[in-house]
């Protein structure tokens, strides 16, 4: 979280500094995957089938980088990572949820007021 709030004070739009560690190919998705709880790399490949595995990786360790994302490493016969979502990542996924919520209203919003303004230029 403190690092989102540095670049809260560094930028002039502040929902653009939320928004900043889930732009890019695949980060809110990874985001949204994440939030049942811990998954590993081949996992979170599954259920995004048309992501190459380099470019998740890549995008896990930003994530993991800006605090959304935490990396455990289990030692053993066969070592294996898991990934999950930090508490600022769930704040951050209950807030994308929020935004979406709020983009659909408008979106809905928006159409039933074209269609009663259709109607009207039409009668």
């Amino acid at each position: 979280m403190d690092m989102l709030l540095k670049q809260l004070k560094n930028n002039s739009c502040a929902l653009d500094s939320i928004l900043q560690p889930v732009r890019g190919k695949w980060k809110a998705e990874i985001v949204h995957i994440l939030k049942n709880g811990p998954l590993r790399l081949s996992e979170i490949n599954r259920d995004l089938p048309d992501a190459i595995e380099r470019v998740l990786k890549r995008q896990l360790r930003t994530l993991e980088k800006d605090g959304i994302v935490v990396r455990k490493t289990y030692d053993g016969v066969s070592p294996k990572v898991e990934y999950s979502l930090t508490e600022q990542g769930e704040w951050l996924y209950c807030l994308l949820c929020s935004i979406n919520q709020a983009a659909e209203d408008y979106l809905q919003k928006n159409q039933k007021s074209s269609r009663a303004q259709n109607k009207q230029e039409l009668a």
